[in-house]
C-alpha cells in the first residue's frame, strides 16, 4: 500500500517551537447534539453544480440587453460541456474551469460578468488581456488558486498607474 499526502500552502509552526497538545477529548452523542448547529437545507436533491437541471433548455434563452450578453451558471454549463464535446485546444477537462467560473460568478454583483462584442469597444478604451499558459496534466495536479490572472492584471493596472481597465479580453473560454 502506499499513501501519497500533498499539503498546500505555509506550514504553520507554533511560535513557541512547542507542538501543541494531541490530547482528543471525546463528547457524549448528546452533548454534540446540543453543540451541533441545525441547517435547514430546502431540497437536497437540487444540484449546486447542475444549474440547468431543472430548466427546459428547449425554451431557455440567453440574457442578452442592450448588447451585452449577461453570463448566467445555465450559460457556464452550456459553454463547459460545448468545449468538453468540440475540444478545447489543449486546454484540458473543463470541469475545473467551470466550477471556478462558478464560483466567480456567486460571488460577483449581479450584472457585473457580461461578454460584448468587440464591435462595442471604442479606440481609446483599455482592454487587458486576462490569460496564463500551462501544460493540462499539470493543472489537473496544482489545481490554480485564481489569484494569478487577476494578480497579472493588478501588475499591469500598477505598472500603466490606471485605476481600473474598461474591460478584459480572454484567449479562451
Amino acid at each position: 500500500m502506499r499513501i501519497q499526502i500533498r499539503a498546500v500552502g505555509k506550514l504553520a509552526v507554533p511560535k513557541d517551537g512547542t507542538l501543541a497538545n494531541s490530547v482528543v477529548y471525546a463528547a457524549s452523542d448528546e452533548e454534540k447534539e446540543e453543540q451541533t448547529a441545525k441547517t435547514n437545507i430546502s431540497d437536497a436533491l437540487d444540484s449546486t453544480f447542475r444549474p440547468s437541471i431543472k430548466v427546459d433548455l428547449d425554451a431557455y434563452r440567453p440574457e442578452v440587453r442592450n448588447g451585452a450578453w449577461y453570463v448566467s451558471e445555465v450559460d457556464f454549463e452550456l459553454i463547459a460541456t460545448g468545449c468538453g464535446v468540440l475540444g478545447t485546444g489543449g486546454g484540458g477537462l473543463t470541469r475545473h474551469k467551470f466550477l471556478k467560473s462558478l464560483d466567480t460568478l456567486r460571488k460577483s454583483e449581479p450584472g457585473r460578468l457580461r461578454i460584448i462584442s468587440p464591435k462595442s469597444v471604442k479606440d481609446g478604451n483599455l482592454i487587458y488581456l486576462g490569460s496564463w499558459y500551462r501544460i493540462s496534466s499539470v493543472i489537473n495536479e496544482r489545481i490554480a488558486s485564481g489569484d494569478e490572472t487577476p494578480a497579472g492584471i493588478d501588475a499591469l493596472m500598477r505598472i500603466l498607474s490606471q485605476n481600473k481597465p474598461d474591460g478584459i479580453f480572454t484567449d479562451e473560454m
